[in-house]
């Protein structure tokens, strides 16, 4: 009906399916010193939007070019984050950087921001952003992250 669809015998407009819709996106790493000038040999991402809730997927492999300085993140999510909805946290898995042994990573959307935000911990300790001189020409990272808009 005009609510959106509904499932079994469920009549309530708050319940119904209003939105859905899948895409593509084209990821960027930026610094928020300098955005630098880097090269791809991949650069894709995806995402399906149901109702208010957003699944982005991304894979940047960086080939050349000048790197960002600064934290880092990787800009271009298809909507804007919720600014009611605090910090949501996503999947990462990024080869090559340079910061320690029993390092981990993770990445987060902060509110009303179009970008993952990346932070790594050393030892299961939280240690700090992840910067642009930690990366290199032949940085591979992946990003699964599920946001409010």
């Amino acid at each position: 009906d005009s609510d959106g669809l509904k499932f079994g015998s469920d009549t309530a407009a708050a319940n119904a399916l209003d939105d859905y819709e899948e895409g593509t996106w084209t990821p960027i790493w930026i610094g928020n010193s300098s955005n630098g000038s880097p090269t791809y040999s991949t650069q894709v991402g995806s995402y399906t939007k149901i109702g208010n809730t957003i699944n982005a997927r991304c894979h940047l492999i960086i080939n050349g070019g000048t790197l960002p300085s600064g934290a880092l993140h990787i800009y271009g999510l298809p909507f804007a984050s919720s600014s009611s909805h605090g910090f949501q946290v996503g999947s990462v898995h990024i080869e090559q950087v340079n910061v320690g042994i029993n390092t981990g990573h993770w990445a987060y959307v902060a509110p009303s921001v179009q970008y993952a935000t990346f932070r790594y911990f050393v030892n299961n300790a939280a240690a700090g952003y992840l910067y642009g001189s930690h990366i290199s020409t032949a940085t591979d990272a992946m990003l699964n992250v599920t946001y409010r808009i």
